[in-house]
Formats: structure tokens, C-alpha cells, sequence
């Protein structure tokens, strides 16, 4: 989801909004710089937005509705890449503060991503018994009909 950042000097930056679970994330790991955990009221930002709007840690934001206090820059971010449309720098958030933002409303282009961290892979030795071919006959079906013929 795409928001306006309103910094204290009401210069204002579009940004990429990102909002996590307790869970995030399944693989790799977040770098947040300083390292702090991504609290309630608070957002990570891109360090080019603080850049380009002259923020420090600590300062107030707006998106939306919320006033968001700056706690870290993201140093890395683990699943940027499998994230092909980002068309601003990214703002990270919990999904409780986005709902502070109040930015969810009928009409609001919104992305859902579900991702899952699956069990490890079975061995390549169990992969023949898991995974044989069946033939339509041993798996009990029988062949699909013949196409009608055209004269």
C-alpha cells in the first residue's frame, strides 16, 4: 500500500507501506539500525527517506491518521527482492499501528501477501516411494474418452 509521509516540516514523501506480524520473518532476518524490535506506534523507514526529509530517530511522522514515532532505519530487508512492484521507498510498520493509520477504507488499494514456512524437504532417498508416477489403470480410473470423430 502507497502513503503519504508527512514529516515535522511538512515536507511530504510517497512511501511504500509494509505492515508485519509478530512472526515476520519466515526466512532471513530484518536489520533494523538500531536494533530495536518494531513496536506499536513507531515505523522503520528506508534511510533514504530520512534522508530526503532530513528526519532523525526519535522524530515524529505522520501517515494517515498517526503520528508515528521514527525508531530505526532498515538496514536489510530480507524479502525486498520477492517484492516486485515497490514503487516507493519502503515504510515498516506493525499491522496494529497501520490500523492507526486508519488508510484501510473502502476503496483503498491494498496487497495481501500469506506466507508460509514450510517443513523441511523430504530426503532425495524418500523421493521415488513419495513421488512414483501412477498409471490411470493402478490408480483405479479408467482412460478418459476418445474425442468424437469429425466426417
Amino acid at each position: 500500500m502507497r502513503a503519504m509521509l508527512v514529516a515535522p516540516s511538512s515536507e511530504r514523501m510517497l512511501v511504500e507501506l509494509k505492515a508485519v506480524d509478530a512472526a515476520y520473518p519466515l526466512y532471513g532476518s530484518l536489520v533494523l539500525d538500531p536494533v530495536v524490535p518494531l513496536a506499536a506506534g513507531s515505523v522503520a523507514l528506508d534511510p533514504l527517506v530520512a534522508e530526503r526529509l532530513g528526519l532523525s530517530l526519535g522524530d515524529m511522522v505522520r501517515i494517515g491518521e498517526a503520528q508515528l514515532k521514527l525508531a530505526a532505519l532498515v538496514a536489510q530487508e530480507p524479502d525486498k527482492v520477492a517484492t516486485p512492484a515497490i514503487f516507493g521507498p519502503r515504510a515498516l510498520m506493525t499491522q496494529e499501528t497501520l490500523a492507526t493509520t486508519e488508510l484501510i477504507q473502502p476503496g483503498s488499494l491494498l496487497q495481501y501477501d500469506l506466507r508460509l514456512r514450510l517443513p523441511p524437504a523430504p530426503p532425495p532417498s524418500r523421493w521415488p516411494r513419495r513421488c512414483a508416477p501412477t498409471s490411470p489403470a493402478k490408480a483405479g480410473a479408467s482412460a478418459p474418452p476418445a474425442p468424437p470423430s469429425r466426417r
